[in-house]
Formats: structure tokens, sequence, C-alpha cells
């Protein structure tokens, strides 16, 4: 599968307290201090594409195994398996419902700044998501 750390920039540290996490867009607050970013990772876009190249190629979102040996495959499979239970929601479940659902799965997070920062990255690919999506009809 195409996305994973193979090639994947290097992990991004924050300036002023020296912690690692992938700023999705330029400004995003660091999850331990919040000072912005002054960079773009790319983490949305390759979510994006091996979501819809896992689809095409396997039939499923998400691929049979998984290796999460680096911050960009944390960030790239969180992004999978929230796109999965996007598009697998009920009927009236709506997007925030499962954002909340996913940032309170027991998975390592520390702390509700990081909760919010993972939440904002599930809200960044919803829009990057819908936003493409207007671009091709």
């Amino acid at each position: 599968m195409e996305g994973t750390s193979a090639g994947a920039p290097e992990e991004h540290r924050c300036v002023r307290c020296g912690t690692a996490y992938l700023p999705f867009r330029r400004g995003v607050p660091c999850p331990s201090c919040g000072v912005p970013s002054t960079s773009e990772s790319g983490i949305v876009p390759a979510v994006l594409d091996a979501y819809a190249r896992n689809l095409r190629d396997t039939g499923r979102p998400i691929p049979l195994t998984i290796q999460v040996a680096t911050l960009w495959d944390d960030y790239l499979y969180r992004g999978l398996f929230f796109l999965k239970a996007v598009d697998g929601r009920r009927p009236r479940e709506s997007e925030g419902s499962v954002i909340a659902r996913m940032v309170e799965i027991p998975n390592g997070l520390n702390g509700g700044a990081w909760r919010a920062h993972v939440a904002d990255f599930y809200r960044e690919l919803l829009h990057v998501r819908r936003r493409s999506a207007e671009r091709t009809k």
C-alpha cells in the first residue's frame, strides 16, 4: 500500500517544546504547548489517496496487515479507520458523532489537547475530501 512510512517525510517537532506531531495544515497548534506550525506535512492527501487506492485495488479501505512504525503511519492509519467509520456510519449518525466516538477510543492519546488535535485532523480530512469531490463534479 502506498502512503506508509516508506518515503514518508520526517516527523515535525515543535519549535518550542520539541513534541513530535504532524501539522496536517499550516498553523496547526502543537498539541502540547499550542505554538502554531509554520509547515504542513502532507498527511491529509496521503490518507485520502491511500483510502481511495485501497478501495480500488482491494475492495477494502484498510489493508489486511498494518505496521505502525512511525508517527506518519500512526496518522495514516487513524485517518483510514476514521474514514471507514464515517463511510459506514448509521444513516442518522452525524460526522461529528463519529469524530467524538473515534477520539474516545483508548489509543494512547495524552490528554484533551491531543484528542482535540486528532479531532481537528479528522475534520480536516472531511473538509479536504468534500472540497476535492466538489472540484471533480
